[in-house]
């Protein structure tokens, strides 16, 4: 992927959300960085996860960024990635989201 592809996309969560425990739900792998960062590998791809406001068993705002894609994903898009990512993630959690950025 081209440096000028990446891109940060940042969501919040009606309510604070336990990162780890729906990864965990949803078979995603994880290495958590920080408290607040976690590197997760997602469809072949990896994405760079870092909370803005909470941790990652309690985050509410979340920045997104796809540092490798596979070229075996569907779309050509890495944001319709991490969208479906975060969509999987607000069906585990139950807690709606929304794009702020």
């Amino acid at each position: 992927m081209a440096a000028n592809e990446q891109q940060v996309k940042r969501y919040q969560f009606a309510s604070s959300i336990d990162l780890s425990a729906a990864f965990s739900v949803l078979d995603i792998e994880y290495l958590t960085v920080t408290e607040s960062r976690t590197i997760t590998i997602y469809i072949r791809s990896v994405l760079n996860i870092e909370t803005v406001e909470g941790d990652l068993e309690n985050a509410r705002i979340l920045d997104v960024e796809v540092l490798d894609r596979s070229s075996r994903v569907g779309s050509d898009d890495p944001n319709d990635l991490v969208e479906t990512m975060v969509a999987q993630i607000s069906d585990v959690v139950g807690v709606d989201f929304r794009e702020i950025s």
